[in-house]
Order: structure tokens, then sequence, then C-alpha cells
């Protein structure tokens, strides 16, 4: 069996890593895994870059999505939340992708901007099973990565609670435009929780569709229990301090809670002795923080990563809203207990006492206690290692989640002729225009876009001649 793994990448980022790992999972059974990115990042044989059109039009229909997406989505974002909110617009066709026509399973991953709903239709077109792994919400949502509560994706994503200015009804017209375009019955999707399962179940567009459950699987051969002396000793730590960690990829994210953790830290540090230690890019948003926290910037070696997690006496997870997070598992796998709110996915890893402790959803007070009452119990500290370390390597290891997928593609290919047909034209892949309806609402919406955008730059400019900086944009 050759399955292919679709990514928007194979670099930074949870759902990267995570398809990452399922790949190599795979590759490790002795399958003929293969990855299909629009970014490459690293030098894995297996992993190719799709060859995208370049050509000056391309590259005008992207530039509108990005325009509508940094001048009107951005700065229309309601305080609800700053997670990403992403527009279906175009993708690329890759139904004549010369390793989408070697594989005989296809499975998504996060592929904003890479894939849209309608071609995603074009890889249905091609007869092989297709497989959808969630790493967010946004597969059955309008345009939000994350709903914050909003459970409008389960009709019609009307009146989006995340856009101050919806006056196109841009989040609806988003969610029609999955439902219009792909067969969503025809789809396997795969939830690394319940939690996200639940969700999806509940939405419209797979409401009746067939639901996996497969948690993701981490390196346990990386991410293991280390001496927590010696991983001190690496880090140039305290040897008798009590150290609680936490991090991620984007800590200014809102669903992450850092900014509930500044309250919870200082409440806990009032009525205890202890240091707090993160990583991720969070260097300038630490020197504001309110609370001493001694920050190991971006951590891009998994070895140094396990280090860090092993030197820990517990991570602190206070998400609000969050899938199976990657850095709760590898925590664990590393022997340190995780201590978060009781949301989502935490509970089916966190087993109170046992692997860690769980606050009431939102309730900053207990959270806080729970961080003192824990680094005052040694022994409890001792028996939640104890028990992370013993029972996270035999159900979230990459071989146990390799061949649970391996049984679901096995199961979708039975009776199944695998001479599937097709052969690659040679082609750069191009881009799939969106339904007409949504061609509609960007046409509308870009030069709303482009009169933000001068209005952007001539805000700096005029900052610029009062002698200040710059407002920092990127593209």
């Amino acid at each position: 069996m050759r399955p292919l793994q679709i990514c928007d990448s194979d670099g930074h980022g949870g759902a990267a890593r995570a398809a990452r790992r399922l790949h190599r999972g795979l590759l490790a059974l002795g399958q003929g895994s293969a990855m299909l990115v629009r970014e490459k990042h690293t030098t894995d044989p297996e992993v190719f870059a799709a060859r995208l059109d370049k050509s000056a039009a391309a590259r005008r229909q992207q530039q509108r999505l990005k325009w509508i997406e940094k001048y009107w989505i951005k700065p229309h974002r309601t305080e609800l939340s700053n997670s990403c909110f992403s527009l279906p617009g175009f993708g690329y066709d890759l139904s004549q992708n010369p390793q989408v026509l070697d594989c005989d399973v296809l499975n998504l991953h996060w592929v904003s901007g890479f894939l849209s709903p309608p071609a995603v239709a074009r890889l249905q077109q091609t007869g092989r099973p297709l497989f959808w792994t969630l790493h967010d919400q946004r597969a059955f949502t309008g345009g939000c990565h994350f709903s914050a509560g909003c459970r409008g994706y389960e009709t019609s994503c009307a009146r989006c609670p995340q856009l101050a200015d919806d006056r196109l009804e841009l989040a609806a017209a988003g969610l029609r435009e999955s439902a219009r375009s792909i067969n969503a019955q025809e789809i396997v999707v795969v939830c690394p929780s319940r939690w996200l399962a639940a969700c999806a179940r509940r939405s419209a567009l797979f409401a009746q569709g067939t639901i996996e459950i497969i948690p993701n699987g981490i390196e346990t051969r990386v991410f293991q229990p280390l001496p927590k002396a010696a991983a001190r000793r690496q880090l140039g730590l305290d040897p008798d301090a009590i150290y609680f960690l936490f991090g991620a990829d984007n800590l200014q994210e809102k669903r992450k809670g850092i900014g509930e953790l500044r309250d919870i830290l200082k409440m806990a540090l009032a009525a205890g002795n202890f240091q707090a230690l993160c990583f991720g890019n969070s260097r300038r948003q630490m020197d504001d923080f309110g609370v001493p926290v001694n920050c190991l910037g971006r951590i891009d070696d998994d070895a140094q990563l396990a280090r860090i997690y092993a030197a820990a006496d517990a991570f602190l997870l206070p998400s609000l809203e969050d899938n199976l997070p990657n850095t709760m598992l590898e925590a664990m796998a590393c022997g340190t207990p995780v201590i978060g709110f009781d949301i989502g996915s935490l509970p089916e890893a966190i087993t109170p006492q046992e692997t860690g402790l769980l606050a009431p959803a939102f309730d900053l007070a207990r959270f806080a206690e729970l961080i003192g009452a824990f680094s005052r119990d040694q022994i409890g500290r001792k028996r939640m290692s104890e028990n992370c370390a013993r029972l996270i390597p035999d159900r979230f290891s990459m071989e146990i989640q390799a061949r649970r997928y391996l049984e679901v593609y096995q199961r979708a290919l039975e009776g199944k002729d695998r001479a599937f047909a097709g052969q690659s034209d040679g082609r750069a892949s191009r881009l799939v225009p969106p339904t007409p309806e949504f061609g509609r609402i960007c046409d509308a919406l870009l030069p709303l876009a482009k009169r933000e955008r001068r209005a952007a730059r001539w805000k700096n400019l005029k900052r610029l001649i009062a002698g200040g900086e710059p407002e920092k944009r990127t593209g």
C-alpha cells in the first residue's frame, strides 16, 4: 500500500509535525508512504514539494486572497478570537500530480492555502479513497479554525461572531462553498480526539459522514523520561527548585490562555515558591508578562525539547480551547505531568491525580491552587511522573497511530480495483477557481481590502513623519 499524506508543509506547526509523524510511522511499518506539501522544509526524500503554477496570473489571484485576509478580515476580527480565519478561496488542482497518481490512498491534513473545497473535489474525482485528518475545526466551518464556543457550523455559519463586519456573509458563503463542492459522505474524517469528533458529527458538513477517532502519535524514542538532575545540569537550571513549564508555537493566540496563565501564576506565586520556564516565540511577550519567567526561546530540536520537558516538574497547559496538543503528549511521554483546564480533549489524556491535574473550565483560582498543591506534594509529583512514563508510550506512540490508520485505509480499499486511472500530464498544478458565488464575494471584498491597505500605508507614513516607528506588517 502507498498512502499519500497531503499537508501545507512538513515544517513548523503542530499539524505539520503530526502529519510527518504519521508518515514516518507508516514507513516504519514497511508501507510506501509519501508526503506531498506546498512548502518543504525537511530533507526527507519521501516528502515532495508540489509543482505549482507560478505564473503572473496565478500570483495575482493568490495576492487577491492575501489582501482580503490581511486588510479586510484581520482588521475586522472581534475580540472573541485571534486564531486563524482563512478563506476557502483558490486551491491547486493536484489531481494530475505524480505522487497523487502513484498512491492508493489520499490523506489530507492542514491544507489551508493549498487546497480549496473545489480543489478537494478534484482529488475525489481520481477515485482514490480520501481521508481528512482534522487538526482544528476549519474543514467544517466557514472560515474559523477554532470556533471559540460558537456552534454556527452546525447549521450555516451565518452572522459569524468572529467578524465585526460580515456585510457579505463571508462565513456562511464559505461553508456553502464546502457543501456544494465536496462529497462529504465519501470522505472518511479522522479526528485525534473525541472532542473534535463530536464537533465534526454535529457539523452541517460532516453530520452524515464517516468519522474515526485516532489519537496523534509521538516519537517515544525521542520523547522519553530522562534523569531530571542531568537534564537540569545541561540546561543550567537549579537542581533543587520546583519548575513549571509552558510553551506553544504561538503564545499570542488567545485560545492558548497565556493571558490567563499570567494571572494564575501571580496567584500561585503569592502562596508558593517555584520558578517558571517557557519555550516558543515568546521572548518579547515575556518581557511584559508581569511574572518572572525563564524564556528558552523557540526550540526546533526535538532532543533538546525532550530535555526541557524532563527538567520540569509539570507542564502547564492553560488552553481555553484545544484539540489533542502535541505539547501535552510530548511532556507526558517525558514523565512530566500536565496541569490544565477540563476542556476539549485534555481529559482524554490527563487522568487527575494519575497523570496530571485538571481545574474546572476557566477557573483561574482553582488552577492556581492546583499549582500550589502540586509544588508541595513531592510524593504525588513522583507518582504522577512515573504513571506518565509508563502509560503514554502504550497509548500515543507513532507505531500505534500508524497501525490504526493502516487498518482504516485497508477497510476503505476492500473490494476496490487499485488500478486507478490517470497519468500525469507533467504540468504544474493550476489554481482551481472558487464557485461563482464565492468568486463574486471575493470580487466585492477586494476593493474594500485595497482601501484598507491604502489607509494602513498612509497611517504608517504619517507615523514616520511624526518620528515614530512604523507598524510591523508582513506582505
